[in-house]
């Protein structure tokens, strides 16, 4: 016997995400040492709305023209990451992110760019069958 249903098709879909964060340090940046360093942390998921936001710490070691080393660090919260036909009952919601950073004036910018991973489902009609 067989009866045919609308059900819920669960998939990995991935969503992108950019933030930007400038620091200014106390000495003037003169080269960068190594590459920097990003913590992502407190994900914030709003399923209602499809949407999920988190905040980040990055930061990178630099030298002065005067031969000093220094650290620059950001912290902060992206903003809101669309997460299109996100599965209500089984989201598991997860944030890769990649920080690169470039010297700009004064200061350093970090650019955060990540890959934001979720379930969604998507309704289909399928043949149910019984043995």
């Amino acid at each position: 016997m067989s009866v045919r249903a609308v059900l819920n098709v669960a998939s990995t879909a991935t969503s992108p995400s950019t933030t930007v964060a400038k620091v200014t340090p106390a000495s003037v940046p003169a080269s960068l040492i190594g590459s920097p360093t990003c913590v992502v942390y407190g994900l914030s998921t709003d399923l209602a709305n499809a949407r999920m936001q988190f905040s980040y710490l990055v930061y990178q070691t630099y030298d002065t023209a005067g031969g000093a080393t220094g650290m620059a660090q950001a912290t902060g919260t992206s903003a809101w990451v669309p997460i299109p036909k996100v599965s209500a009952d089984f989201p598991d919601v997860s944030a890769n992110v990649t920080a690169t950073s470039a010297i700009s004036g004064n200061s350093i910018e970090f650019t955060l760019a990540g890959t934001i991973s979720y379930t969604q489902t998507e309704p289909g009609i399928y043949t149910v069958t019984t043995e």
